[in-house]
């Protein structure tokens, strides 16, 4: 594949998520499933549907399985998405992460990943380094705003001189690379790996503030 069908098949897919963030499409997509039932021919079709459903008992048995394991990942959703139980789990998975063996299977199977998908990487890093190649950062200047940034701007704690989870330091772009930011001055920080790793892909957290930040020189 060339380099440019993969920049317009970047370009349909920035804008399918554009198109389907807009207020009335969500809404149009969110109903047009109830309207669609609510038609006379459609109501129709799905009585005759049903009716024949009714004479074949290996059909009634099969939407009886259906709907008890539907009742039951419903049960199970709602279990789960419980603040305590949410707190538990996490809980849980720290300790379960410590665990030599866990540690060692976990290396393994990134290891084996990362063999395994070299193009993913591949393009993620061509597509990374297209975006910076046009950059007024320097090491030193890195290297400065490394001395100057003691304290995280997100959270206020303090940080380590290291890049490891939690307190470690994270170079942060304000708004990220992959939803059009640059890898300019006025864009990056430094903050701590708790806050950049939990920082959501879409950009939702990015509000007036960030904006005005990075627009700054």
């Amino acid at each position: 594949m060339s380099v440019g069908d993969e920049k317009n098949r970047e370009y349909h897919r920035n804008y399918d998520k554009k198109y389907y963030q807009r207020p009335d499409i969500k809404e149009h997509v969110k109903n047009r499933g109830k309207l669609y039932r609510q038609r006379p021919e459609i109501k129709e079709h799905r009585k005759k549907l049903w009716d024949t459903y009714k004479q074949k008992p290996e059909v009634m048995e099969h939407i009886k399985k259906y709907n008890q394991e539907e009742k039951r990942k419903i049960a199970k959703r709602a279990y789960n998405s419980k603040p305590e139980i949410k707190e538990r789990r996490k809980v849980y998975q720290k300790e379960h992460d410590k665990i030599p063996e866990v540690k060692e299977a976990q290396k393994k199977y990134k290891s084996e990943y990362r063999k395994n998908h070299l193009f993913m990487w591949h393009n993620c890093q061509y597509k990374r380094r297209a975006i910076t190649k046009t950059t007024d950062i320097t090491s030193q200047w890195l290297k400065v705003l490394w001395d100057e940034t003691t304290h995280c701007v997100e959270c206020g704690k303090q940080m380590e001189n290291h890049s490891k989870y939690p307190d470690g330091r994270h170079l942060d772009h304000v708004i990220p690379l992959c939803l059009g930011g640059l890898h300019l001055t006025n864009n990056v920080r430094y903050i701590c790996a708790k806050c950049n790793l939990s920082r959501p892909k879409n950009g939702s957290d990015i509000n007036q503030t960030h904006i005005k930040d990075s627009t700054n020189v």
